[in-house]
């Protein structure tokens, strides 16, 4: 669950001001210790801007293949019917600048 600014705000003023520890009062909320630092760090260095909630990174994968690099497999694969083995890796090289190497196209 995602908390506002003013929620985390909130429970940083509860769990500063309660009359017991730190880690009770957390356990009683049901909130991380790590995750209380955090927003209390952010807090007392940028003020209540500090706790707004960041913006989800995008979904996209590290290892995802571009789709330049899928319609470049694909044609090295039809190509690969016409062309003498030999030949297509220099038509590749020649056309697109890539280079093959263990099953990944290397730009150069």
């Amino acid at each position: 669950m995602r908390f506002t600014a003013s929620e985390k705000q909130e429970l940083i003023n509860i769990v500063v001001g309660s009359q017991f520890g730190v880690n009770k009062t957390l356990r009683e909320i049901g909130l991380n210790k790590s995750t209380f630092y955090n927003w209390y760090k952010a807090y007392s260095d940028h003020g209540v801007d500090g706790l707004a909630p960041s913006k989800r990174t995008s979904r996209r994968q590290w290892n995802s293949i571009p789709q330049e690099q899928k319609i470049l497999w694909s044609y090295l694969r039809w190509s690969f019917l016409i062309y003498h083995p030999g030949n297509l890796l220099l038509n590749l090289l020649t056309n697109n600048k890539y280079l093959c190497q263990n099953q990944a196209f290397i730009e150069f």
